[in-house]
Order: C-alpha cells, then structure tokens, then sequence
C-alpha cells in the first residue's frame, strides 16, 4: 500500500503542535523527531540516544512510513537512513525537498557507508546533494548527530 504526500499547498501541521505525552522532566515543548531506518536495532538505538537529549521520537522503517508519519503531523525534523530496502532514502529525500510542505524540513542523512571512508564520503556527498541538511555516518557517537539536528533547527528557525 503507498500513501501518497499531502498535496503542496496542504496545511503543515507541526507535531509539537498537538499534545503528547512526555516524562515529567521534559522539557514543556520536545522537538519531535522522526527516525526513518529498515534496521529496527538502530532504529530503537537512535530513538533512545535522541529521547535522552530531550526529543520527541517517532519512527518509521520505510518509504510509506514516512509518508504516514507526515501525514499525521510534520516533524521538526527527519533522521533519514540513505540506504533502505524499499526505496532510496536519497529519493525520498528529493521528494520531500520537492513539495512545498515539506521543502523546508530539517533532514539529516545517515548511512552505515559499507566498509570504507571513500563509500562513507560519497553517501554524504549524494545526500547533501538530494537535499539533506546534514550527514552523520551510523556507527560514530550519537553527540554529533544530536549537535547537527540542533544545528540545522537553528539555522532553520533564523
């Protein structure tokens, strides 16, 4: 089944907008994050690392989870895996950068860069080039990928 975007002109509807339910600790507002990687072991691992820095996390394993998560409400950002087994993370990249309800979503691609610094710097090269704000291998600490998002929300918010 494929869900299909929102049409260009929909209303964005932010995730922080709506209620959810946070630790008491939490900060009043998390910034919501949507993880979207086919390995469920990373996906629960960076799902951990971004609820311990203060983020909302929601995730998806594919394509269509994607496109549902966005259709239920739009992320602050989007931590997207470049290589998934449905389709190309680098595809949904530009599809997302392609509708106007989506062109201004912070994206930061990932990749498991199979074996060496070469592969690892041309999946960061095509993911910037598809549109990703930013690019942090799987496998590295989980503080630059924390740094970047907040980063690129900055820069966005300016």
């Amino acid at each position: 089944m494929t869900v299909a975007m929102p049409p260009h002109d929909a209303p964005a509807v932010r995730a922080h907008d709506a209620p959810a339910v946070r630790a008491p600790d939490a900060p009043p507002n998390p910034l919501d994050v949507l993880v979207v990687d086919d390995d469920p072991l990373f996906r629960r691992y960076l799902a951990h690392v971004l609820r311990q820095a203060g983020f909302h996390i929601r995730i998806a394993s594919d394509g269509p989870g994607l496109r549902a998560a966005l259709a239920q409400a739009v992320p602050d950002a989007v931590v997207l895996d470049v290589v998934l087994q449905s389709e190309s993370g680098l595809d949904l990249c530009r599809e997302l950068r392609a509708n106007d309800a989506y062109c201004d979503l912070v994206i930061i691609a990932t990749s498991a860069a199979a074996g060496s610094m070469v592969t690892a710097r041309v999946d960061e090269v095509s993911a910037l080039a598809a549109g990703a704000n930013g690019f942090v291998p799987k496998g590295r600490s989980s503080e630059p990928l924390v740094a970047m998002i907040h980063q690129a929300l900055a820069a966005e918010a300016a």
